[in-house]
């Protein structure tokens, strides 16, 4: 971050639209999200609002933390360690080209700081099949990936 936020201040995450193709991926980001961020003054877990929005017409959903600062003086400029994890992954290597990340000064939305578009590939590792014995369909096993930004 470079500039502080007040103690009401909020940082909002746009995550890929490819993160939220499946009723299984958008249950997971609606009920099993764990999310953290380490920094100095920054609360460990925020509290977490999840807001359905779109980008490019694509149905995906926004992070809004909040209630961040550990006292009432303000974040100080930083470098923060985001971690969002439980994303449910396809079954294969998902390559993602987007994420949106902004910051607000404070509780206002009027009042954003920094706002930063990811351009680029990144990749989350892909999820297993696995026959279950040999007169059995396969199943399909998903495996949950952390996004570190």
């Amino acid at each position: 971050m470079a500039d502080a936020l007040t103690s009401a201040g909020y940082i909002s995450l746009t995550l890929d639209p490819n993160l939220c193709k499946t009723a299984a991926q958008t249950a997971t980001i609606q009920s099993n999200l764990s999310i953290s961020i380490s920094g100095t003054n920054i609360k460990p877990n925020p509290s977490t609002q999840i807001v359905a929005t779109t980008v490019n017409v694509s149905a995906t959903y926004s992070l809004v933390f909040t209630n961040l600062n550990t006292s009432a003086s303000n974040i100080p400029t930083q470098s923060l360690t985001i971690k969002v994890s439980n994303l449910l992954n396809y079954p294969s290597v998902l390559s993602m080209s987007y994420f949106a990340l902004s910051t607000y000064y404070s509780a206002s939305s009027v009042d954003l700081v920094a706002n930063a578009n990811y351009a680029g590939t990144l990749t989350l590792q892909p999820g297993s099949i696995k026959l279950v014995s040999v007169t059995s369909t396969a199943t399909t096993t998903y495996t949950f990936g952390t996004l570190s930004i």
